[in-house]
């Protein structure tokens, strides 16, 4: 019997209530399902219970033993792996809550759960804390398939990551490829919530935090209720922010120049697994900026465009320090990347969707993260400053040409769904259907593509 390894880390929306369903059709076809969870609290806030249908073991209870110091000084860690939650948690609390010891016990956590179970597959979203990003490590050391599913760049469908970043999709050899997908609709993980104002949503999140309010996050030892009043702490003071930084004139509006190498750098949403897994090594955007800049060759500029959702997140004075760097503009955060894109001469980013336009359209892309597009043609890998400032001084300015090869590639790595859990659309049974199919290939079962 084919034996499955659900984890469910601290996400909210319908991803407890979607695995919850993924497993009870699973197990209804044959397959052994066990869950590996945080806590309870997410099961509790949705009125979910995954325990009614499988095993599960949570890291809560696993907390409460005793641990023998020589013990947990004996377990090997890579640390990288809690970098997710250390940079979470700086972010909102201002500075890292948890002992290093905590990811130790972590590591023990899964120990335990894999010397008692030999599973073909785990099942997840792609890591990006601590828990899940544990999770995989042991997933890969025992042998087991990883799926990791994440919405993809096109409109109702997913990717199956196989390794943290992406660079490893499981490829759909039925779906085919372009016959109806509109590639101008925004995708999945883009579009708002519809039917619920903002305000009701939220005051329904505190009724029901406080209902649970004596539940800790395994990560901060604080309840969750701590956790919500610290990010919406962190919201009210990006709002101050955003509306200042929207009435300076800091921002250009346009890009236009036509005899200078045009170079962009979309800056990214943070804390985000794109950039604290994907590009761990370059955390810090302002050392980033700098050295992109001061690396142009003089016949070049530099275009930096803000996260739309990140705007209020810094500070005017970082803007200012940004536009103070030679050759620099700052681009209005509103400023539709997707069909000018191909008004640039090349891209640097870490991870940005943008560069898979960039890539789309002919343009040049400078990586220094890692992530799906990262093996494309087109794209040049980089993984020091040094060797940006090289890449940087050979840029020309040339004439591009779309190149329909990469969408087209891309497809193959996707499959109909949708995963964007902070909608409820994900519970339709044709969509529980869909997502099964990817975990049935993997496991090698027959299922029905619906």
């Amino acid at each position: 019997m084919k034996k499955v390894l659900i984890l469910l880390g601290d996400c909210p929306g319908q991803y407890v209530p979607l695995m919850h369903k993924i497993a009870s059709q699973l197990i209804s076809d044959g397959v052994e399902v066990v869950f590996a969870a945080t806590s309870p609290f997410y099961e509790r806030f949705t009125n979910t219970n995954c325990g009614e249908v499988a095993p599960i073991y949570y890291l809560s209870d696993y907390l409460n033993n005793e641990f023998d110091a020589e013990t947990l000084a004996s377990i090997e860690i890579d640390y990288w792996t809690a970098y997710p939650t250390f940079i979470r948690d700086n972010y909102f609390y201002g500075r890292h809550r948890s002992s290093w010891d905590e990811y130790k016990k972590i590591v023990m956590f899964f120990d335990e759960i894999f010397a008692g179970n030999r599973f073909d597959v785990v099942v997840s979203e792609p890591p990006s804390n601590s828990f899940l990003y544990i999770g995989y490590s042991k997933a890969k050391q025992v042998g087991a398939e990883f799926i990791g599913f994440m919405p993809a760049r096109v409109e109702a469908h997913v990717n199956i990551f196989q390794d943290p970043y992406g660079e490893k999709l499981l490829t759909n050899s039925s779906e085919v490829i372009g016959a109806s997908v509109d590639y101008t609709k925004p995708p999945d993980y883009l579009k708002p919530r519809k039917g619920e104002l903002a305000f009701l949503k939220t005051i329904h999140r505190l009724i029901r935090s406080f209902n649970l309010i004596s539940l800790k996050s395994h990560e901060t030892g604080k309840t969750f209720l701590h956790q919500l009043r610290a990010y919406y702490k962190k919201y009210i003071w990006r709002r101050i922010r955003y509306r200042w930084v929207s009435l300076s004139d800091v921002f250009v509006d346009d890009i236009q120049s036509p005899d200078t190498i045009n170079v962009l750098f979309p800056m990214h949403l943070r804390p985000e697994s794109s950039t604290s897994v994907l590009s761990r090594y370059y955390e810090y955007d302002l050392e980033l900026l700098k050295n992109i800049a001061f690396s142009l060759p003089s016949n070049a500029r530099l275009i930096v465009k803000e996260h739309k959702q990140a705007l209020g997140t810094r500070d005017i004075s970082f803007y200012r320090y940004v536009a103070s760097l030679p050759n620099t503009y700052l681009l209005n955060p509103n400023f539709d990347l997707k069909p000018n894109i191909n008004r640039f001469d090349a891209l640097v980013t870490l991870t940005s969707t943008a560069g898979f336009e960039a890539l789309c359209a002919g343009v040049p892309v400078l990586q220094m993260g890692r992530t799906f597009y990262s093996n494309y043609d087109g794209v040049v890998l980089v993984d020091s400053f040094a060797k940006l400032e090289s890449a940087l001084r050979g840029l020309e300015k040339k004439l591009l040409k779309p190149n329909p090869q990469v969408m087209h590639h891309y497809m193959s790595k996707c499959f109909p769904g949708h995963f964007n859990y902070m909608h409820d659309e994900v519970l339709s049974d044709q969509n529980v259907q869909r997502l099964l199919f990817p975990i049935y290939s993997v496991l090698k079962l027959t299922g029905e593509l619906n």
